[in-house]
């Protein structure tokens, strides 16, 4: 018998849902640190129910399109919010699409290694291990040729960026490792320990672990995760989809107005 004490994908993205809007009013109001501890552990959650919406999928490529065609919908909605309002703090807003594409896109090159490997078709091998590779360079090629930060802010609303998002690289891993140890949960959370865990040695040496590069707290994400029972709970894919930019821009709307 299953306990009551577990959560389906959807609880567990309605509990993400009240994260994130905790971790983006903590970024633009002056609010207790403690708001901010909560709201780092919305993205684990997050890299959790895609990596569970990818493989339940019946079209990969479709969930792929799905996730950048988000991400190009709100980097163009980014552009005109932060151009109507301007801030001088704030010149350029998340994009969490883009992060959770890249995470999906690895998960699908992963798919076609694993395929190629089990195949023994050692050309298709090497350009799946390539394909590895092409996100970052394409990443890096950015950052390094397009020094205007106005062209740069362009691209990044065309193209997703592996190292431009908060945390992304250390995200988009978690989420190939949640991917690769799937249904496997107690190997899913030693995953998420371990990211947090090198989260943190990588914070800057002067920042504070508890007012700045609190990060690392997304490892009590792993609390949820333990309870989630495997079951996908009530379909709101468009609210989803939808509420990400909707409150980023209302806590926006409330910064810029103060």
């Amino acid at each position: 018998m299953m306990s009551k004490l577990s959560l389906t994908n959807f609880q567990l993205k309605i509990i993400g849902v009240v994260l994130t809007v905790l971790y983006s009013l903590s970024t633009f109001l002056e609010l207790p640190a403690w708001i901010g501890w909560l709201g780092a552990l919305a993205a684990p959650i997050f890299i959790f129910t895609t990596v569970e919406g990818f493989k339940h999928t019946s079209s990969q490529s479709s969930y792929l399109f799905r996730l950048l065609a988000a991400f190009w919908l709100m980097g163009i909605g980014n552009l005109i919010v932060t151009q109507a309002l301007p801030s001088s703090e704030f010149l350029v807003l998340g994009n969490v699409f883009g992060t959770l594409f890249l995470a999906a896109l690895y998960m699908w090159i992963v798919d076609r290694l694993i395929a190629y490997i089990k195949q023994r078709n050692i050309i298709a091998i090497i350009c799946a291990f390539i394909w590895l590779f092409i996100p970052i360079l394409v990443s890096l090629l950015m950052i390094l040729f397009v020094g205007h930060s106005t062209a740069l802010s362009m691209y990044v609303t065309v193209i997703p960026n592996v190292f431009l998002n908060d945390n992304s690289v250390m995200l988009i891993l978690l989420g190939l490792l949640f991917y690769i140890f799937y249904q496997k949960k107690t190997l899913q959370i030693i995953a998420l320990i371990l990211v947090s865990v090198v989260t943190l040695i990588l914070q800057p040496a002067n920042a504070d672990i508890f007012t700045e590069g609190y990060q690392w707290m997304m490892v009590f994400a792993s609390v949820f995760i333990a309870l989630y029972n495997g079951r996908k709970g009530r379909d709101m894919k468009l609210f989803f989809y939808l509420f990400y930019p909707i409150q980023l821009y209302l806590c926006y709307l409330i910064y810029v107005m103060q």
